[in-house]
């Protein structure tokens, strides 16, 4: 019993821990989108400004490379660290795992880790691809100053979006699967945006924009 007690803890804590590395990358992209759509009105501390968009990016790519890093050495509260303390707990709501794996296009077997496997299995293949560009730029601007670094494309804010989606998805599922409880909604968080648009009035831009116009 303690020792059962002991993973959901660990369990428990490592959830916690993704979930505030998720809420950072949300704020990052809601600043670096809120900046880029209005540096052309702001006609004061633009070099403030900008350095703070730079840094959102950069939190963005760094935040999405250790949510999705696979690296088995150390105990990551990475999605796939996650999901190994997952999956030596027992499953409190089946329903939870039915509704994840049922969004993702996998239809319940009654073996929730077989099906949650099969989800990782479909998605691996646009979330590497997404990853290698992150990846790519993390290893040689980031994490590291490589000499003659090669240039790199980072994906659009919208891949950026699909990858956080998909990591908050998964969090919600052990929450509500395993530790019987809902997550904060950090997709539909606005309160950096909002700070930010405050701060553009302040300083004299006028009707400061938060979203891209529709085509």
């Amino acid at each position: 019993m303690k020792r059962a007690k002991g993973h959901k803890n660990r369990l428990d804590d490592a959830n916690v821990q993704l979930s505030k590395e998720l809420w950072l990358i949300k704020s990052g992209l809601a600043v670096y989108q809120v900046i880029g759509l209005n540096v052309e009105s702001i006609e004061s501390g633009g070099a403030f400004f900008g350095l703070v968009q730079k840094q959102s990016l950069d939190a963005v790519v760094l935040g999405l490379a250790k949510v999705f890093e696979r690296d088995e050495t150390y105990e990551l509260c990475s999605v796939r660290g996650v999901y190994r303390l997952a999956k030596q707990v027992q499953i409190q709501d089946t329903d939870a795992a039915r509704a994840f794996v049922g969004k993702y296009g996998i239809s319940e077997s009654g073996d929730w880790i077989r099906d949650v496997d099969q989800v990782f299995s479909k998605q691996r293949p646009r979330i590497q691809s997404h990853l290698q560009k992150i990846n790519r730029v993390r290893h040689t601007r980031l994490a590291h100053i490589q000499q003659n670094a090669p240039s790199g494309v980072l994906p659009s804010i919208t891949l950026f979006e699909d990858l956080l989606g998909f990591a908050f998805d998964f969090h919600s599922f052990v929450n509500e699967a395993f530790l019987s409880t809902h997550s904060h909604p950090i997709l539909d968080e606005r309160k950096t945006e909002s700070s930010l648009l405050s701060l553009f009035k302040k300083i004299g831009v006028n009707n400061p924009a938060s979203e891209f116009e529709d085509a």
